[in-house]
């Protein structure tokens, strides 16, 4: 009795869902940009009045004195004055517009007055995108938190298109779902109202991802060296990103269908334009730190943070450094030569000599990662869908995938990556959830149907 409820239960919500998806089709075919345009509007102006009410959207005009915001302010500003990418009080303090009513302002306030040197610790992304800004409307960061607030809102509302284009006109729907979810549970992560770079991320993501669908829809090779280009761009916006292009390159040769010898030609362009993008950083860096600089110092001090005996137990971050002015120049700019190998050698010479530490490690930092409730789910259905997908073969296809897209696998794979050798915490994954949240939200309206095709395939569907 129970399970022919739950076969009717089923194959109704299959065949509702499947009706819904027709009559949206045959009513709304012709007038489908006006209906796009109408959604996406009232998407936005739905997010911006709920956005405007966050405790974290302050968009009050001056840039908080400590953590990862005063080198990016200060490099800012010290490049719109032609100082070059450097680090401290070159210009008058007031000009820098800092809050400097913390704790952290009074302890390090001679610090950053003194000690004004070239740092390549932060990628270049992000200062950039603030001299940009300040370029236009002068130093006030509250112009910097208004368009980082639109970022926010304009992604968010373009949700239901990205969904369409893989999902069709069920896509629309989960994706407007996924909008109002992504702005409810991960809008205040972002920190719009501070200077971080979690916002530019997501535009920079985003980018990525259209410019994936670009190629993915003709895979040309100019269409590849564009996405070279981007990849590269997104490299130098956070390090954060540092395994994309990698995980890339293997699903290149493993899952589109092309001929190998277009694979292995498309590869070189699709390197060569990643390696021409950041190259020209690459050799200022070095040639102003006097020593090899890829993307920025900032990689192995994180990995010597993330991979040591407190890390483990708590599957957080955990500087070996207190936050002293001796220890802030060693990060900032005093790098000896051989840090980068002692670091890297520092974190595994730990799990040599604690091999028990690394199953303990992951454990932790997985559940670390997973602590907040909506990521967790998030993860769980998106894990849920990539099973079924593999599962009934529908993974693989040519240009994309059939039931799940490719640039959500990269990313999953990235995430993973990234919590495993360095750590997760809510900022760090916030700017990768958008994207796994669609094909997450979206598997929920496919369950009933793939219930329904597996009673059917089994002849199990039969009030009988």
């Amino acid at each position: 009795m129970q399970n022919s409820i739950f076969r009717d239960l089923t194959k109704n919500a299959a065949i509702i869902i499947s009706k819904i998806v027709f009559r949206i089709k045959i009513k709304y075919a012709k007038p489908k940009f006006l209906l796009f345009f109408l959604l996406v509007s009232l998407l936005f102006t739905t997010h911006f009045i709920s956005g405007k009410k966050n405790k974290y959207n302050t968009t009050d005009d001056s840039a908080f004195f400590g953590g990862d915001t005063w080198e990016y302010q200060s490099l800012a500003v010290n490049l719109l004055h032609g100082h070059g990418y450097r680090f401290g009080g070159i210009e008058p303090l007031e000009v820098y517009k800092f809050d400097f009513n913390s704790g952290y302002a009074s302890r390090f306030k001679h610090f950053f007055d003194t000690e004004t040197h070239y740092s390549f610790y932060r990628t270049p992304g992000y200062p950039f995108f603030l001299k940009i800004i300040y370029n236009i409307h002068g130093i006030h960061p509250a112009v910097v938190k208004k368009y980082q607030f639109m970022i926010i809102v304009i992604i968010a509302s373009l949700m239901p298109l990205l969904c369409y284009y893989y999902y069709g006109y069920l896509g629309v729907l989960s994706g407007t779902i996924s909008s109002f979810l992504f702005i409810k549970y991960f809008f205040s992560d972002f920190r719009t109202g501070a200077l971080l770079t979690e916002p530019l991320m997501l535009l920079s993501i985003f980018v990525w991802v259209i410019s994936l669908i670009f190629w993915e829809k003709n895979p040309s090779n100019y269409r590849i060296f564009i996405f070279g280009i981007i990849s590269g761009l997104l490299l130098l916006v956070k390090g954060s990103t540092i395994f994309l292009p990698f995980i890339f390159i293997l699903f290149y040769f493993f899952y589109y269908r092309l001929s190998e010898k277009k694979k292995s030609l498309q590869i070189l362009f699709y390197v060569f334009a990643i390696l021409l993008t950041i190259i020209p950083w690459s050799v200022y860096a070095s040639q102003k730190s006097n020593k090899l600089v890829l993307l920025s110092t900032q990689g192995d001090t994180m990995i010597a943070d993330c991979n040591n005996k407190q890390a483990a137990l708590t599957g957080d971050w955990s500087t070996n450094w207190p936050t002293n002015e001796t220890n802030l120049k060693y990060i900032l700019f005093e790098r000896p030569h051989g840090s980068t190998k002692n670091n890297v050698l520092t974190a595994y010479n730990f799990y040599r000599e604690n091999i028990s530490m690394i199953i303990l490690s992951i454990k932790n930092k997985i559940i670390f990662a997973m602590q907040y409730r909506p990521t967790k789910f998030c993860f769980i259905f998106f894990l849920f869908h990539m099973v079924h997908s593999f599962m009934t073969n529908r993974f693989q296809s040519y240009y994309r995938l059939k039931s799940i897209p490719a640039f959500a696998i990269i990313i999953f794979i990235n995430l993973m990556l990234l919590t495993l050798v360095f750590y997760g915490s809510r900022r760090m994954l916030v700017p990768f959830m958008y994207f796994l949240l669609i094909p997450s939200v979206h598997f929920l309206f496919l369950i009933p149907i793939y219930i329904n095709n597996m009673l059917e395939k089994f002849n199990l569907n039969d009030s009988n």
